[in-house]
């Protein structure tokens, strides 16, 4: 049984690794915290921009057609980098 990822898979997780080291906002996760904010809306349009959010839907409904392997990939960074997010309410 093989369980590398692809190609394609590492590229979207470091995609999502660089979004989210990239936007790495201390000021926007106290808010969070203190129930000011429900989510990071920057990181959350980027990650919009970029497809990342749809990766495991078919392309047929305008997503990536990557499946569970990549969206997994995704899922990792936000709790690599502390984002808080509605990632995977969103994605499932």
């Amino acid at each position: 049984m093989e369980f590398s990822m692809s190609e394609a898979v590492v590229a979207v997780r470091d995609l999502a690794a660089q979004i989210f080291s990239a936007q790495r906002d201390e000021a926007a996760l106290k808010a969070f915290d203190r129930g000011e904010r429900r989510w990071q809306e920057p990181v959350w349009k980027l990650l919009a921009g970029s497809g990342l959010i749809g990766v495991a839907l078919p392309e047929s409904d305008g997503g990536s057609g990557l499946g569970l392997t990549a969206l997994f990939a995704v899922l990792e960074e936000p709790g690599r980098h502390v984002a808080a997010l509605p990632l995977l309410a969103a994605t499932v």
